[in-house]
C-alpha cells in the first residue's frame, strides 16, 4: 500500500465523532445565520430609525398642518440633533398633535410686538403652535432653556419668541434651505428637518 492514501479501518473516525462534528457545524451555520437574521431585523425592523433613509429636504414654502383638539397639549420638550444629510429640532408633546404652521419670514417677531427676535443665522424660519409652552405662573412647561444654540451647519438656534396658548418659536438657519415637518404620535411630536 501506499503511503497514507488509505485509511486504516482502526483509523477512521467513528459515526458518534463524526456526528458531532456535524452537530457543531450545523450550531454554527443556525448561529451565523440568526446573527444575520437578527442585524437584517434591528436595521429594518418595527423601531428602526427613519432618519436613516431620509433624503435632504428640499420644500421652502410655508407647511401647514390642521389639527382640532378640544384641549391644548403641552409642550413637554425641545430637542435638536445632527444628521447627515439635515439638522433637526424635535418638539414633543403631552396630549394631541396641535395645529402648526412652518415658514420662512423676513423677521420672526413675539406676538403684539414689532421689534424683530434676534437669531443666528441669515434666515428665520417662523414654527407655530396651538400648544401651551407657558403654565399659570409663567414658566416653561418643558425643562428649558428658552434658547438653544446648537450651531450646526444649518440649525444655528431654537428661540421661544411667544409662549403661552399660541407659541411661536423662531429658527435660526444659516441660509435659507430645504426644509420638511414630520408629524409622529405616541408620544406627539413635531420634527423639523433642515437640509445641511
Amino acid at each position: 500500500m501506499g503511503s497514507g492514501r488509505w485509511l486504516h479501518w482502526r483509523d477512521r473516525p467513528d459515526r458518534k465523532e463524526t456526528q458531532a462534528v456535524r452537530s457543531l457545524g450545523r450550531g454554527f451555520v443556525l448561529v451565523l445565520v440568526g446573527a444575520f437574521l437578527l442585524g437584517a431585523y434591528k436595521t429594518n425592523g418595527p423601531g428602526a430609525r427613519a432618519r436613516d433613509t431620509l433624503a435632504s429636504p428640499t420644500r421652502t414654502d410655508t407647511v401647514v398642518k390642521a389639527h382640532r383638539n378640544p384641549t391644548l397639549p403641552k409642550l413637554t420638550s425641545v430637542r435638536t440633533s445632527r444628521h447627515g444629510l439635515y439638522d433637526r429640532v424635535v418638539f414633543t408633546f403631552a396630549g394631541p398633535l396641535p395645529a402648526s404652521r412652518t415658514g420662512y419670514v423676513r423677521n420672526v417677531r413675539p406676538a403684539g410686538s414689532d421689534k424683530p427676535v434676534p437669531l443666528d443665522g441669515y434666515a428665520d424660519l417662523q414654527v407655530s403652535f396651538d400648544a401651551l409652552s407657558r403654565d399659570r405662573s409663567g414658566r416653561l412647561t418643558w425643562p428649558g432653556p428658552a434658547s438653544i444654540h446648537p450651531r450646526y451647519p444649518s440649525l444655528r438656534q431654537v428661540t421661544l419668541a411667544t409662549g403661552g396658548e399660541q407659541t411661536v418659536f423662531g429658527v435660526g438657519v444659516d441660509h435659507r434651505v430645504g426644509f420638511r415637518v414630520i408629524e409622529v404620535d405616541k408620544p406627539s411630536r413635531i420634527a423639523i428637518d433642515l437640509a445641511s
